[in-house]
């Protein structure tokens, strides 16, 4: 248990205040603060503890150390465990296979986005994950990342869902982007004159510029989910 003395001391130096603004917020005389506090007087009764504390902002318990530790909150929901997945397995009624790519495996020509399918490689989807977000299963790819540019919120080999429907930039959001004829998974931010800033979650990487009528960018669609293995 905490020393009270010590931590009437350590509030009032806390707060910056005298044993004076003490007895004036607490309305316990500045004397008997004062002997208690220099140790010619013992511990006052609970009401006289009970007032130093609520002049302090605090209940008698915080004051006397019960209630140091924050309180703990929840800040996860168990869902369910894993199940082992076969290709061979027929998709359930909620379930969408989705194609995986990676990076350089989309080719960009000419501002347009072709996509090249590479091994028959899938992703199984919820439809209702996908509803919820707003996505039709028709505009939505899986890529697989390579590089660091975006780490550590997306790290190399992270899959992340691309939204091909929707093209139009969100100040701060992730989008797939081809750029000078390269796939880049990027944040973007719209400046004023047509100027799109090109951003990395990586500081060492520094923030890049184009002008939309240039014609060498085109959003191929906004990345709506991402997962990391660790």
């Amino acid at each position: 248990m905490s020393n009270l003395k010590d931590n009437i001391n350590r509030e009032l130096l806390k707060k910056g205040w005298t044993v004076t603004r003490l007895a004036a917020e607490s309305g316990v005389p500045q004397p008997t603060i004062q002997r208690y506090l220099s140790g010619a007087h013992s511990e006052p009764r609970s009401s006289t503890i009970k007032k130093i504390a609520n002049g302090l902002g605090l209940t008698e318990g915080e004051l006397r150390g019960l209630t140091d530790s924050p309180k703990i909150l929840s800040n996860a929901e168990f869902i369910g465990g894993f199940e082992e997945l076969d290709n061979a397995l027929p998709l359930l009624n909620d379930e969408v296979e989705l194609p995986l790519f990676r990076e350089t495996e989309l080719v960009a020509d000419q501002g347009k986005l072709q996509i090249e399918e590479s091994h028959g490689r899938k992703l199984r989807f919820s439809k209702s994950t996908l509803k919820d977000k707003g996505v039709s299963i028709q505009n939505a790819v899986c890529v697989k990342v390579s590089g660091n540019s975006m780490g550590p919120v997306i790290r190399d080999g992270c899959t992340v869902g691309i939204d091909t429907g929707t093209q139009n930039i969100k100040d701060g959001d992730i989008y797939a982007i081809c750029h000078s004829g390269m796939v880049r998974i990027k944040r973007l931010y719209k400046l004023p004159a047509g100027i799109i800033r090109i951003n990395s979650y990586n500081p060492d990487y520094t923030d890049e510029f184009y002008n939309e009528s240039d014609g060498l960018t085109h959003v191929i669609g906004r990345v709506f989910w991402y997962s990391v293995l660790i």
